[in-house]
């Protein structure tokens, strides 16, 4: 067993579709740190997904965070992804109300 802690999404902003952040291919990822930070001149709400693994579309998802308002400037820590294992051919979902406003960064460990 290979463990490998590196960073997962640099920076990337989440996009005011459902959109897949990343999929965690060929390995189970732990994530330890994520972050979203409202870069806007306004408040912007949040959804998050875990998919399934070999899963598609909106039925394959696990909601686990739904219309959290990220203020402005506001730096939110994500308590709700943090520790959470995403498994082989599985990712990550997610929607912003509004387009280029929460930069994302996430990080962890990669096991293989």
């Amino acid at each position: 067993m290979t463990v490998q802690v590196r960073p997962i999404i640099s920076r990337q902003y989440v996009p005011n579709a459902n959109a897949l952040m990343f999929t965690s291919t060929g390995v189970k990822t732990v994530i330890d740190k994520a972050t979203v930070t409202n870069t806007s001149a306004s408040a912007v709400q949040l959804d998050a997904y875990i998919n399934t693994p070999g899963g598609t579309g909106v039925t394959s998802q696990v909601h686990f965070l739904y219309g959290k308002t990220i203020a402005v400037d506001e730096c939110y820590l994500l308590p709700e992804l943090t520790g959470r294992i995403v498994d082989v051919g599985s990712g990550v979902n997610m929607t912003a109300s509004a387009a280029n406003a929460l930069c994302l960064a996430l990080s962890g460990r990669q096991i293989s």
